[in-house]
């Protein structure tokens, strides 16, 4: 049996921010802290439903996440806050007619309020990448148009981990099993991350598109380099294909956590080293390098526990 290599669920948001829309405000809203992470046990959720917003063992640093990161590497916070034990349940009742944006503002503001949050903005020198396609053309299926939110994914249940958010702006489902992966649905595009499916071989991810478009292509790309991807290919259709991808380091960062909190270990050493632009040269697509000024959000300062609700 493999040493244990656990976090899939910490690291299965992909975390989309919009610009922050000021001056809205949960009509009601509850902050309690909730408990540690369990492996097995814990279940973690977000759901944005109409008018109501319930989030269930949010680990802080995934909640810091989802409110400003829109590419890896734009966010810089506290190594603590990074903690997998820190989690918290909200619930809040929402304004008629709240697009995601503004769900996200209202956290950050929720954040300010209770947990003291301080932050600032500075533009920094990142190395990015343009996912572009190559001098020879692409190489993927292109499949048809599908919307997958409505499905039942008989094969991810019981859930470990799920972010459900239904807003007038758009709908996304993002779906993770311990066992079977990180599946990832929206209006357009239904793929899944599989780890680890050979129990002999290094440890790897799959990627597995039904359907996906580049720009959420590009985003999978980031999370594996930790760079921040820009889908430069002009590409608007779907595609269908399976590719290798690596296992991303904040992955194995939360895997060492669970490995010192249940004393099991961590087989860091059967890691995979996953050629990206290889990969992708098989899709016909290809990564060009390039440096530029990215406004890269600093959390200054933010509270272990809230202020009484």
């Amino acid at each position: 049996m493999r040493p244990l290599l656990v976090g899939v669920a910490i690291l299965a948001l992909v975390a989309t921010a919009g610009a922050q829309t000021p001056g809205k405000r949960f009509e009601v809203a509850s902050v309690k802290p909730a408990g540690p992470f369990v492996p097995g046990t814990t279940r973690t959720s977000l759901a944005i439903n109409g008018t109501y917003l319930q989030i269930h063992a949010y680990p802080l640093g995934a909640l810091l996440n989802y409110i400003y990161t829109p590419q890896t590497g734009t966010l810089v916070v506290p190594e603590w806050t990074r903690d997998i034990n820190l989690r918290f349940d909200i619930q809040a009742v929402l304004p008629a007619g709240c697009t995601k944006a503004d769900v996200q503002a209202m956290l950050e503001a929720l954040l300010v309020d209770r947990l003291g949050l301080k932050k600032h903005v500075e533009p920094r020198m990142i190395p990015a990448f343009d996912l572009m396609v190559a001098p020879g053309g692409t190489k993927m299926r292109p499949v048809g148009e599908a919307n997958d939110l409505d499905a039942e994914l008989k094969e991810l249940k019981p859930e470990q981990f799920t972010v459900d958010t239904r807003t007038p702006d758009g709908e996304s489902r993002t779906i993770t099993s311990l066992n079977t992966g990180i599946r990832t649905i929206n209006a357009r595009s239904n793929y899944v991350l599989v780890p680890f499916p050979d129990a002999s071989a290094p440890i790897k991810y799959v990627l597995d598109a039904t359907r996906i478009t580049m720009a959420d292509f590009a985003s999978v790309i980031m999370g594996r380099v930790e760079r921040p991807v820009f889908d430069l290919t002009q590409l608007t259709g779907v595609y269908q294909f399976k590719i290798d991808v690596p296992v991303p380091a904040g992955m194995l960062r939360v895997a060492r956590q669970v490995a010192q909190q249940t004393g099991r270990p961590v087989a860091l050493d059967t890691v995979a080293t996953i050629n990206v632009p290889k990969q992708l040269e098989t899709l016909g697509l290809t990564l060009a390098e390039r440096k530029g000024p990215v406004d890269v959000i600093v959390i200054d300062s933010i509270n272990r526990t809230p202020t009484e609700n």
